[in-house]
Parts: C-alpha cells; structure tokens; sequence
C-alpha cells in the first residue's frame, strides 16, 4: 500500500486496514489520528474537485454547443466525422473536466489548501435550529419594513411630482 510520504495522493490509503491492524482510533498515535482527519478532510477535497470538474464541463459543453448554434457551423459533420456537435462538444468538455480533476487531485498545493478549509469548516460551530429560525424571523421582518417604507416613499414622491408636473 502506499503511504504518505510519497508523492501520491493522500486518498489512496487504506485507512480500514490501518485501524485494523492498530485495533482502534483511540490506540492509535497522534500522527496516526492526524492521518484519519486527513482521510476525511481528503475525500471531501477529492469530492469538490469532482463536483467542481463536472460543472465546469457542463459549462463548457454548453458553451460550445451554444456556440455551434448561433455560429451554425459544422451542422452534423463536425471536422468531417459525421458527429454532431452535442456529440463532440460532449466529447471535448468530458475530457477537459477529466483533465481539470486530475490536475487538482495531483496538485499539492490545491490538495492542501482545500484540506485546511474542510479542517477550518470542521472547527466551526454552526448555529442551532432555533437560533437559525430567530434569525430568519427578524430578517425577515425587517424586510417587510423595509419594502413599506419604499412604498411609502416612491407614494409620496410620486405625488410630489405629480403635483409639480
């Protein structure tokens, strides 16, 4: 298996068989504990390269097919394949999101930079469901208020010109 001090990507541990050969979490040393946070904080990153991969391919797919069709040009015959260009354009941004995720997953400082914000996200501590709905309540309020003091405004504004008209 390998290990960290490679150069490969942290996600390739077999973090199962570590605590099973150690017998548990708690046994384990504090690097060893480090290694498990790192796992978590590391398939979450590998996660949101993946998500981030696939919308920007669809973004491109769109982009291209978008611009087949206002340019009208290829038709169905795309560079003589006889390929539309849903197909090619399917074809160019899958691949360009493949190569997008592999160079985020091989890239240190991108893996590292997205393990420290999943870490900081972990720290933080998030407001209850009650606190969650007080605050809605005020906000949303104050938006009403807000949007009857506009009315009451653009009312009498537009009467104050009316007038002067």
């Amino acid at each position: 298996m390998l290990g960290l001090g490679q150069n490969f990507p942290c996600f390739l541990v077999d973090l199962p068989k570590i605590i099973e050969s150690n017998g548990s979490i708690a046994r384990l040393g504090r690097v060893s504990k480090e290694l498990v946070v790192e796992t978590e904080n590391r398939k979450l990153t590998i996660l949101s390269f993946i998500i981030l991969s696939a919308v920007a391919a669809y973004i491109l797919y769109l982009t291209l097919t978008l611009a087949a069709d206002i340019g009208r040009f290829g038709g169905s015959n795309v560079f003589g394949t006889g390929l539309s260009w849903t197909v090619v354009g399917g074809s160019v941004s899958g691949v360009l999101g493949l190569v997008c995720f592999l160079v985020l997953s091989l890239n240190h400082t991108a893996l590292e930079f997205s393990d420290e914000v999943f870490g900081e996200l972990k720290k933080v501590t998030w407001p209850g469901s009650k606190d969650t709905a007080m605050s809605t309540v005020v906000v949303s309020i104050m938006v009403v208020i807000a949007a009857l003091a506009f009315m009451l405004m653009d009312f009498v504004w537009g009467h104050f010109f009316g007038w002067i008209l």
